[in-house]
């Protein structure tokens, strides 16, 4: 046995290593000092023949959650807006999320596009809610969140619409994202996204009906367009889907697909538009991934949401709290 000082190999694979591990500590170091991004939430006002071929104007009004960070309940998200009309009120939907809290779903109301009036909580559980689709069925007005962290996607009715939602089913089970439905051709046809990709699922009846998986499944896995950054629309009689961008970092931009074939054995699609969103506002400067559209007083109403970047000394407050 030799015994002696232990000779450090120096050869080009551990030079390598140890470079790697210094760089990724310092790239651990310097994203604790990286600002946070927020949720935005903008509303236009378009004429009934709106495209996804022409941008959109100047918002008419902003839900902007960049302020300075006061207590443990400091909000940093509006975000996942729906819109949906009833009794000559335009309501809107979306996800709210503060420090140590869930996300819960509220809404606002307007009768002129003008002035909006908070509505108040809508729904709040034990596990984070987002993208609160409201669709109405047969006189009944129904709300589908998102529920991924409870691992499934429920069916709540609203029993005093805009106030007490509650449960009444659970349409699947499993990790699933960003969930929404279209009416066709006397089928209810389920849009949403898993790890295996954008989904398909139908049924007669969506109440009581068991959900059947479209033989297409999954429909495609690329992450620019998997995800869905909305509801299914309607556009000029013709159907689209709106998905959001992933691939390079979490709600990047948007694209509008038209769907150009949707049965029980068929699906069909093509894009239409790329990076909708110019991300040229401070608001939405970072990105946006979605887009709800609605049809009140002869005119087009778009929902959308932005991120930005938070104030920088937002991140040495939250010590404080």
């Amino acid at each position: 046995m030799i015994f002696g000082k232990k000779k450090r190999p120096w050869g080009i694979k551990n030079i390598y290593g140890e470079l790697s591990i210094k760089l990724k500590t310092m790239f651990n170091i310097l994203q604790k000092f990286k600002r946070n991004r927020i949720w935005n939430v903008a509303v236009y006002v378009e004429k009934l023949d709106f495209s996804f071929q022409n941008k959109i104007h100047s918002p008419v009004t902003v839900f902007n959650s960049k302020k300075l960070r006061k207590g443990r309940k400091h909000l940093h998200t509006y975000a996942d807006p729906f819109l949906f009309s009833q009794n000559s009120e335009l309501f809107l939907f979306f996800e709210s999320q503060t420090a140590f809290e869930k996300g819960k779903i509220e809404a606002v109301k307007t009768s002129d596009l003008v002035n909006f009036e908070y509505v108040g909580e809508i729904l709040k559980e034990a596990w984070h809610l987002s993208y609160p689709f409201v669709f109405e069925s047969d006189s009944s007005i129904f709300l589908i969140p998102e529920s991924l962290e409870k691992n499934e996607i429920s069916l709540y009715e609203f029993e005093a619409f805009p106030h007490k939602p509650k449960k009444v089913r659970v349409l699947l089970e499993g990790q699933y994202k960003d969930s929404s439905l279209i009416k066709h051709n006397g089928k209810w046809f389920l849009f949403t996204s898993s790890e295996r990709g954008f989904e398909v699922f139908f049924t007669d009846n969506i109440r009581h009906g068991k959900l059947t998986a479209h033989p297409m499944n999954p429909i495609t896995t690329s992450p620019k367009y998997s995800r869905c950054g909305g509801g299914p629309i309607m556009v000029n009689g013709e159907m689209y889907r709106i998905s959001q961008d992933s691939s390079a970092e979490y709600g990047k931009n948007i694209s509008a697909l038209r769907i150009n074939k949707l049965s029980e054995t068929e699906y069909d699609e093509e894009i239409i538009v790329d990076d909708y969103f110019a991300l040229d506002e401070t608001w939405n400067s970072c990105g946006g991934h979605h887009f709800s559209l609605a049809d009140f007083k002869d005119k087009k109403v778009i929902a959308v949401d932005g991120k930005q970047n938070d104030f920088f000394v937002n991140k040495f407050l939250s010590l404080l709290y």
